[in-house]
């Protein structure tokens, strides 16, 4: 028993929830099943889309697990997810009250306030779980809330978003100190670009802001919502990807020139990134290109997890939501949805970059989506110095020291490649 928990528990961790259950979900139905047991399975759960089986098990982690913050505080950001503000602050409460020392609880208990109305006490609960200690990201995403709820002005609570996912609080090993970085860094800077919807928009592919215009907002692309109704999600990248045949813009283009340029970690899903440094070079990019949140070029099986071969844009020739040939279950992208985890080895190689690099671009991105809205704060603690390339500033030049170069990324970028050869 215990060998198949360990096999569950490390399934999870290494960001695969499907495995994660066909372990765990045996287990607990033993009456000695540990309550640890539970929990996790209620996390796999959580990270596959099943919100009400996710309820439930975290229910009865909580029973056999009376001492422990951690179920409490699971327990409560599931609540949370399904509407249930009340009960999920009941819960926070019940965490940090069993562990006044966890500072994840806290955490969450600081963001549910807010998000009711109790800013004062949010405030102050947030600033006893940065004191307390948090993983790396959320830290970095709770001192950025922080500041932005003493804004001027700023009435806007964090949202759903904020709050951390379970695999998000593992704090990838390997970090690269500063010291280290410079002694390494030799000829032209480091650079590594960030890149979001913005870079896209040229290409004439919609912005998420456009989408959701026609679509409500992020519960459209929610792991929860695709469980419940898959052919939305198959409608918003109908819609977003058209028919087809989008090609890389000059701001691709002039990123794939940049001399100095060591990798590019983009939060966009179109490939657009790779086709460019082909036109540009005729071979793959040298560089690592990390695709944060997936890619719409491949696709999968949302029950077995087998890949089919075939990108979005094939699967909408035919009857939607597609089906898997292997097992019969419902085919989606390969994507990180609202509500499912970046995968470790995926956040790994983003904060390798980020941490190695002395210059970051921040490309078209609107920063208001964790994790990758922490990244440029790990990039600055490391003593890199962070551009933003946005028509006007996003909400990060709020709380961190960085430079805005104002304009298109088609016109930006191209900008700045003349200037660095010319120099």
């Amino acid at each position: 028993m215990e060998d198949i928990y360990t096999q569950g528990v490390d399934a999870l961790r290494s960001g695969d929830p499907r495995e994660a259950i066909r372990r765990l979900e045996p287990l607990t139905r033993h009456p000695h099943a540990p309550g640890e047991a539970h929990y996790h399975l209620a996390l796999a759960l959580r990270l596959h889309g099943d919100l009400r089986g996710a309820i439930a098990t975290m229910r009865r982690a909580v029973a056999r697990l009376p001492g422990s913050a951690a179920p409490q505080t699971q327990l409560g950001a599931l609540l949370q997810l399904a509407g249930d503000g009340d009960g999920a602050v009941a819960c926070y409460r019940t965490a940090v009250a069993v562990d006044p020392g966890h500072g994840v609880s806290w955490y969450h208990l600081a963001i549910a306030l807010v998000q009711t109305g109790e800013r004062a006490e949010g405030e102050a609960s947030l600033h006893r779980a940065l004191a307390l200690g948090l993983p790396l990201l959320l830290d970095e995403r709770a001192k950025a809330q922080l500041a932005e709820l003493r804004w001027p002005g700023e009435n806007k609570p964090p949202t759903l978003c904020s709050a951390p996912m379970y695999t998000e609080l593992l704090d990838p090993p390997g970090a690269t100190s500063p010291a280290r970085r410079r002694e390494e860094a030799v000829g032209e800077p480091r650079i590594v670009a960030l890149t979001g919807a913005g870079i896209s928009a040229g290409s004439g592919l919609a912005t998420r802001k456009e989408l959701w215009q026609r679509y409500p907002r992020d519960e459209a692309v929610s792991i929860w919502k695709f469980h419940e109704n898959p052919a939305m999600l198959w409608g918003v990248v109908s819609d977003f990807l058209g028919s087809g045949g989008q090609e890389a813009n000059e701001a691709h283009r002039a990123l794939a020139r940049l001399p100095g340029l060591r990798g590019i970690i983009t939060q966009n899903v179109d490939g657009l990134h790779q086709r460019a440094h082909r036109e540009v070079h005729g071979e793959e990019a040298p560089y690592p290109i990390v695709e944060f949140h997936g890619t719409l070029g491949r696709t999968m099986c949302h029950g077995c997890g087998q890949g089919t071969g075939k990108s979005s844009q094939q699967q909408l020739g035919g009857a939607l939501p597609p089906r898997c040939e292997a097992c019969g279950g419902v085919v989606r992208p390969d994507v990180v949805l609202f509500g499912e985890p970046v995968g470790p080895p995926v956040q790994r190689a983003a904060l390798e970059l980020v941490r190695s690099c002395e210059v970051l671009l921040v490309v078209g991105c609107a920063m208001d989506v964790a994790p990758a809205s922490e990244l440029p704060r790990v990039a600055r603690g490391h003593g890199a110095r962070v551009i933003e390339f946005k028509r006007t500033p996003s909400r990060l030049g709020r709380t961190l020291d960085t430079l805005l170069w104002p304009g298109s990324a088609v016109s930006s970028l191209p900008e700045l490649e003349r200037a660095l050869t010319r120099g």
